[in-house]
């Protein structure tokens, strides 16, 4: 058995980070090419900071079972109507849910009486999208004076 001793590099330049140095030149040149060009590509798959948020659309939907004491689902934060109301028929979970109310880049809100009656409705602005719910509850209950609000959020918002 022949065993051959460990070679030291003979200089400094044949070591690149305290590791043999073993790519040519042809082969430097071709890795520096490519990580440049994986780094524009990553910069143009990067999301685009002159695109305002306020142009993104989020939408969300509120669904009832009647059958079941008027149960509230609701979905927010989908980038599709359909999407929301897809999700807040499942967050519902009764056979019977319907779609009462979609919205989009709003508030929305619910109401609900004593009595189990359930008022909704949507504005540009939280405080008007309560005020319309809870108008909506009185006008339908039999004791509006018991109109609460039980629901109120953005579209963009859980």
């Amino acid at each position: 058995m022949n065993i051959q001793p460990h070679k030291q590099p003979k200089s400094q330049s044949d070591v690149s980070g305290g590791r043999f140095n073993f790519l040519s030149g042809a082969r430097k040149r071709w890795l520096a090419i490519t990580s440049i060009l994986v780094s524009s590509a990553v910069v143009t798959l990067a999301p685009n900071p002159a695109i305002s948020q306020s142009n993104y659309r989020t939408h969300a939907a509120f669904a009832i079972s009647s059958s079941n004491g008027n149960f509230l689902g609701y979905a927010t934060q989908y980038g599709t109507r359909e999407d929301a109301e897809y999700n807040a028929l499942l967050a519902c979970g009764y056979s019977d849910c319907e779609i009462v109310l979609w919205y989009s880049n709003a508030y929305g809100a619910a109401a609900r009486a004593e009595d189990n009656t359930l008022g909704w409705a949507w504005a540009e602005s939280r405080s008007q999208a309560e005020l319309n719910a809870l108008e909506a509850c009185r006008n339908t209950s039999y004791t509006p004076d018991t109109c609460g609000l039980t629901l109120s959020l953005h579209s963009s918002e859980y």
